[in-house]
């Protein structure tokens, strides 16, 4: 939505070289806010009701310029229209990242309940351990019920354009999107690993790192959480966890499973070695 806008501000600063000129930039104005409005349209159907208040009530309001921008003989009302475009996507992005603060929030929760279940529940800490000898399909599989028990959804990236279903193994389809805004509250990018130790830990980390940065498919705004995606590795004992990385603007969080924990020892509350 951004980019379009962007596209018809600069439109409306164009200088004037004739007739011939100008309708040429006004079919492309046209073309732009047709794709804008139509992907406004199309999102509300789609996801309006995983949208916080704010951000559906603004998205709305957005369309109510449609008028102004795509009439051939006003360039200053289009100058007007593009303008107030660019503060309503503003105060919807204001309230779709407040609600990112909160998932986070809701994140944080449900792992540090898997962590008190494995500690608390001999058959929770059975299955766990026994998952982490079958290796990390099978971790995924009770990770990504876990979460989902909490409203969380969380997938994996196949390359660069396809999510695949945590529990299930498979692609994500339309359908399955439909299904999962109607019965979860967001939806999460996480790459799990298990780990044999804490000598192995910034290998892994790594690879996870390498895994989600190469996830290129567009964010859904108001369900996919943006902001922040997930390395989870799954060892026998508590290991340290690395701390946050940002890079272009997303947050990179690494979270640790200890199916067999016992007391930290000074060793495993040490920050491990930088990844390479």
């Amino acid at each position: 939505m951004h980019a379009h806008n962007h596209g018809l501000q600069l439109a409306t600063k164009a200088p004037d070289f004739g007739n011939t000129s100008y309708a040429i930039l006004m079919k492309l104005v046209r073309g732009e806010a047709a794709d804008l409005f139509a992907g406004i349209e199309q999102f509300l159907a789609s996801h309006g009701d995983a949208l916080p208040p704010g951000g559906r009530a603004g998205l709305t309001d957005l369309l109510g310029y449609r008028k102004s921008i795509v009439d051939p003989d006003n360039l200053p009302a289009m100058a007007t229209g593009s303008a107030a475009l660019a503060f309503k996507l503003a105060s919807v992005d204001y309230h779709l990242a407040d609600r990112e603060v909160r998932w986070r929030s809701a994140v944080e929760r449900a792992f540090l309940h898997l962590d008190r279940l494995i500690v608390a529940d001999p058959d929770v800490q059975a299955k766990w351990a026994a998952a982490l000898q079958k290796g990390e399909t099978r971790c995924e599989r009770l990770g990504g019920a876990h979460l989902l028990h909490h409203g969380i959804w969380a997938f994996k990236a196949h390359g660069e354009g396809e999510r695949t279903d945590l529990v299930l193994g498979t692609p994500v389809s339309p359908d399955d999107l439909d299904r999962v805004t109607r019965a979860a509250e967001l939806m999460i990018l996480t790459e799990w690993k298990c780990v044999d130790g804490a000598s192995e830990l910034p290998r892994k980390h790594g690879e996870a790192m390498r895994q989600l940065q190469r996830y290129g498919l567009g964010v859904l705004a108001g369900f996919e959480m943006r902001s922040t995606r997930y390395i989870v590795t799954v060892a026998a004992d508590r290991l340290a966890t690395f701390p946050d990385v940002t890079h272009d603007g997303v947050t990179y969080r690494h979270v640790h499973v200890a199916v067999e924990p016992g007391s930290p020892s000074e060793e495993s509350r040490r920050a491990p070695a930088t990844v390479t």
